[in-house]
């Protein structure tokens, strides 16, 4: 290979590589707007929208996948946040206070993987095991909105389901504490 078919080739591959992020910016930024109609819906409706809502979080669920991009998972967890704050039976169903193996229940642990997202074919079951350890794990990103995102939505939790965070409130504590300590570095 000669050296001017060389930078033509890497040329090629800076090309490809910045058309491919101009497209994954574009795909977020959609995603991002669609997010939002889905929080004004919640905080204009409530809970009658939460059939609907429901019925998205297949596609939504995915993207709060340690796999995903940060600004993915920032995104997702608007939706979370916004279901938590504004629609009572969501909160009830995706943080639940007590009874079997919810977040509720008071052993203190994280669930098993298997239990916080259930896979039935190609498609994900958004369970009330994902809310609560998603919020404090991603308090730990280094994102700073995924983190900011990730802080209100465990204080929607203590302001709106006190008990559900009571088991887990050192923790919570811990993980907020260290986002509040954390400088912010803004969008990757």
């Amino acid at each position: 290979m000669d050296a001017d078919s060389s930078n033509s080739l890497e040329d090629f591959d800076e090309e490809e590589a910045e058309a491919l992020r101009e497209e994954n910016e574009c795909e977020e930024e959609l995603v991002d707007q669609v997010t939002t109609a889905i929080g004004s819906f919640l905080k204009r409706f409530g809970d009658s929208v939460l059939p609907y809502v429901e019925s998205l979080m297949p596609h939504i669920a995915p993207l709060l996948d340690k796999s995903r991009t940060e600004e993915e998972r920032r995104i997702a967890l608007c939706v979370v946040d916004d279901l938590l704050e504004h629609s009572p039976a969501g909160r009830a169903k995706y943080a639940p206070q007590s009874g079997g193996k919810g977040l509720g229940a008071g052993d203190g642990r994280r669930p098993a993987a298997r239990d916080r997202l259930r896979v039935r074919g190609a498609q994900r079951e958004w369970c009330a095991f994902t809310v609560l350890p998603v919020l404090l794990d991603a308090c730990g990103a280094s994102h700073s909105d995924l983190r900011q995102c990730a802080a209100y939505g465990v204080g929607v939790v203590a302001a709106r389901a006190p008990e559900v965070l009571k088991p887990h409130a050192q923790a919570a504590l811990a993980r907020v504490m260290a986002v509040i300590q954390q400088p912010a570095t803004g969008r990757v």
